[in-house]
C-alpha cells in the first residue's frame, strides 16, 4: 500500500512538472520572434508620420505581441497634436493594426513670423504652416506662438469652435473672424463686415450670409447685421 501511495505521488509530481514545462514552453514561444509585432498596419494617419507612430508606441522595436498594450499605446498616440482618437489591436500571430482618426484644421491664426498656427474646433494647436489649408477660417488675436498640442486661450477657443460650425464653403468669402466690442464679426473678402453678435448662431447666420452673397451685389455695402438671421440688415 505504501508503494502504491508513492507511485501516486510520483505520478502527481510528474503531472505538475509536465504542466509547468508546457507553461514555460508557451511563455518562451509567445515571447519569441515568431510571435513578435513584425508587421504594423497604420490607417488614418495623414499628418502624423508613421515613424512617429512607431516611436510613440514602441512598435518600431518589434516587441512580442503578448507585450503590446493597446490601451496604453492608444493613450500615448492621442497625446500627439493631430490625433483625435486611436486604436491599437493585436493581430496574431505577428501583426498589429493602428487605426487613427485625426483632427481637422478649421482655424488658421496669423503669427508674427508670417506663418499660421492651425487649430481644430476644440482650440487645440495642430501645427504651424505657411498658409491656411482649404476650408479653414483665419482668426485674428493670437499674440505669440503656442507649441503644437497646446490649447488656445479661452476667447480664441470660442472663435475656433464657431469656425468649426461654419461651412467650409464659406471660407473663401471670409478674410478673417475677430472678436470686437459688438461681438463676433466676419471680415468679408467682398468688403463688408458681417456682424454675428455676442451670441452667434453660426449655422443659421452662415445660410443667411451665403444667400446674400449669392443674390445681392456687395458694392457700396459697408456692413451686414446678421444678429437676426431671418432679417439681415445691410448698411451702406
Amino acid at each position: 500500500m505504501a508503494r502504491a501511495r508513492g507511485r501516486r505521488r510520483l505520478a502527481g509530481l510528474a503531472a505538475v512538472l509536465s504542466a509547468l514545462l508546457v507553461v514555460t514552453l508557451a511563455l518562451v514561444a509567445v515571447h519569441s520572434p515568431l510571435f513578435a509585432a513584425r508587421h504594423v498596419e497604420i490607417t488614418g494617419a495623414v499628418h502624423t508620420p508613421p515613424a512617429e507612430v512607431l516611436a510613440v508606441t514602441g512598435l518600431g522595436r518589434r516587441p512580442p505581441l503578448v507585450d503590446v498594450n493597446g490601451g496604453a499605446d492608444a493613450a500615448r498616440l492621442e497625446r500627439l497634436p493631430w490625433v483625435a482618437s486611436a486604436r491599437v489591436e493585436q493581430r496574431w500571430p505577428d501583426s498589429v493594426r493602428v487605426s487613427i482618426v485625426e483632427r481637422h484644421a478649421v482655424a488658421a491664426l496669423p503669427l508674427p513670423t508670417g506663418n499660421f498656427a492651425l487649430a481644430d474646433a476644440s482650440g487645440r494647436i495642430l501645427a504651424e504652416d505657411v498658409a491656411p489649408p482649404p476650408g479653414a477660417f483665419v482668426i485674428t488675436g493670437l499674440r505669440s506662438l503656442l507649441p503644437a498640442g497646446a490649447t488656445l486661450p479661452t476667447a480664441l477657443r470660442r472663435l475656433a469652435s464657431l469656425a468649426g460650425e461654419l461651412p467650409a464653403s464659406l471660407a473663401p468669402a471670409v478674410r478673417a473672424i475677430e472678436e470686437t466690442g459688438a461681438g463676433v464679426e466676419l471680415r468679408l473678402s467682398a468688403g463688408p463686415t458681417a456682424l454675428l453678435g455676442s451670441d452667434p448662431r453660426p449655422r443659421r447666420q452662415a445660410v443667411a450670409l451665403e444667400t446674400l452673397l449669392a443674390k445681392v451685389p456687395m458694392t457700396g455695402i459697408a456692413a451686414i447685421d446678421l444678429r437676426v438671421p431671418a432679417a439681415p440688415v445691410l448698411t451702406p
